[in-house]
């Protein structure tokens, strides 16, 4: 069970940084090929400039779920910096809890809005493109988030109980560990 949840996991990695740098890839591709349509051919590529922004939004937020799982995101430590131990512990199991919290209210309200949004059957400008999809880039990232958060959290609280150990990951379960990046 623990390899096939980490298998899983990693596989989930995998293919977010794969469609992260396949689509800026085909991104840059096609506002390139715009610029040279506009500037020598006096002819815009319809609808580029709409594909790029559509797919610029979910890759903010699948990246942010990057963020998450590598630990980059920027925070302030000002209080953090004067806590040690247990405390400091506790500080970021419960900026975890703020956090989780943040992403239930997104993921909610982004349902509601989604169920708006479709119920108005509308598309974009150029594309036609259902804005269903367009906008299901937040709550769809903000799920994955709320388990990269609750799975970092999940670490925390055993390593507040039980310690560490040169910090290995004993007491992550298998999915915790993938969804993470750990190795083996």
């Amino acid at each position: 069970m623990k390899s096939t949840l980490k298998k899983i996991g990693r596989a989930y990695n995998i293919f977010e940084e794969k469609l992260l740098v396949y689509s800026l890839i085909v991104t840059v591709i096609v506002i390139f090929i715009q610029i040279i349509m506009r500037y020598v051919f006096k002819n815009s590529l319809f609808g580029s400039e709409e594909f790029a922004r559509y797919v610029f939004m979910w890759q903010i937020y699948l990246g942010a779920s990057i963020g998450f799982r590598e630990d980059k995101h920027i925070t302030i430590t000002l209080l953090t910096d004067h806590l040690s131990g247990t405390a400091k512990k506790l500080c970021a199991i419960l900026a975890d809890l703020i956090m989780l919290a943040f992403c239930v209210f997104i993921i909610y309200f982004g349902w509601v809005f989604l169920a708006k949004v479709a119920s108005m059957n509308m598309v974009t400008p150029a594309m036609r493109i259902p804005f269903i999809f367009v906008y299901s880039s937040l709550p769809v990232s903000c799920v994955v988030i709320f388990i990269r958060i609750s799975l970092m959290m999940f670490k925390k609280i055993k390593e507040l109980f039980h310690g560490s150990a040169d910090g290995e990951d004993a007491a992550l379960p298998a999915a915790a560990q993938a969804l993470e990046g750990g190795e083996n």
